[in-house]
């Protein structure tokens, strides 16, 4: 059950004299706060009471009616018909039942609180979770996409508290305070860890470690929680390949020569039907200079194709606790 039923619930509230207070005005506040809290007429939250400025209302024999209250801390504050404070109660403690069977209550340390992640085969929804899938959470009126529920709500105050707009963007931009785009039905986006792998922020409360030093940033930077980058597939740069000095020679004839400066010789031997000279050949060596280079164009190597840089890895859900 995600509720609660008030213990004063079809009980009769009585002024400092004892007589029954019809039209009584009761209103909910989160635990040391103005914060209103929502009351709802059912167990599965789904139908919402008067909450301040307005109040929930005793019947002609000042009896309250059935109210709900999701698991928190909370403040009660009740008042006569006329507005005289009959009582403010706040740090009311209200935590959630411990799920397994064995008798008392599950330390707070160990069970899953609000805003911790965990992953899971299961792909659709868990009782009590939201995936992080950039879907938007808010209360039953809200038409959020994720989960439209007031189950919602601390989950709402706590991410509009921890993580910026760029990555919990709130629908018609942020007010206030959390608790006040939450009781105006605005929407708020969850965190995007589609295809994502966690990581430590690069400073988790130390200096910076640079582990993370030309890692490729979408969104915030290597300190900032939220932040997410990274690329499944790269394309080498020219930058990117090894330093080598190539070396090598070129063979072949010597043709159309024309411009011939420098230092070098050239092997000819002599020949010919009517040359003197192939009565008795010599070979003779001639001194030459030259300047023109010998140049060469290659075909290109390569195709500039990106390649996979992913580890090897296994796909779950990711899902955070309302």
């Amino acid at each position: 059950m995600p509720a609660f039923s008030w213990p004063l619930s079809r009980q009769t509230v009585l002024d400092l004299n004892g007589n029954a207070v019809a039209g009584a005005q009761l209103r909910f506040f989160l635990a040391g706060t103005t914060t209103p809290l929502i009351a709802y007429a059912d167990d599965a939250l789904s139908v919402p009471l008067p909450a301040s400025p307005d109040f929930i209302a005793s019947d002609a024999h000042g009896r309250w009616p059935r109210v709900y209250l999701p698991y928190r801390n909370y403040k009660e504050e009740v008042r006569s018909a006329a507005g005289v404070l009959l009582w403010n109660d706040d740090g009311i403690a209200n935590p959630a039942p411990a799920s397994s069977g064995g008798g008392g209550t599950v330390p707070d340390s160990e069970r899953f609180r609000t805003g911790d992640p965990k992953w899971s085969f299961e792909p659709g929804q868990i009782v009590g979770f939201v995936r992080l899938n950039a879907l938007t959470i808010g209360n039953a009126s809200s038409g959020a996409t994720e989960r439209a529920n007031a189950d919602t709500e601390a989950l709402f105050i706590w991410l509009w508290s921890r993580l910026d707009h760029t990555v919990c963007p709130v629908a018609g931009g942020r007010g206030v305070s959390g608790a006040v785009d939450y009781a105006a039905g605005k929407t708020l986006g969850l965190p995007d860890w589609r295809g994502r792998a966690p990581f430590g922020l690069d400073t988790m409360g130390n200096s910076a470690a640079n582990r993370l030093t030309g890692a490729t940033f979408d969104q915030g930077n290597s300190s900032t929680s939220g932040s997410y980058g990274g690329r499944a597939t790269n394309t080498l740069a020219q930058a990117n390949l090894p330093a080598v000095a190539p070396t090598g020679s070129v063979t072949g004839a010597l043709n159309n020569i024309t411009a011939l400066t420098g230092i070098g010789s050239v092997a000819i031997t002599p020949g010919g039907a009517g040359d003197a000279a192939a009565k008795n050949p010599v070979a003779t060596s001639i001194p030459v200079s030259f300047s023109s280079p010998l140049t060469f164009t290659g075909n290109a190597l390569g195709s500039g194709t990106a390649f996979n840089g992913m580890p090897g890895f296994g796909l779950v859900t990711w899902h955070l606790k309302l």
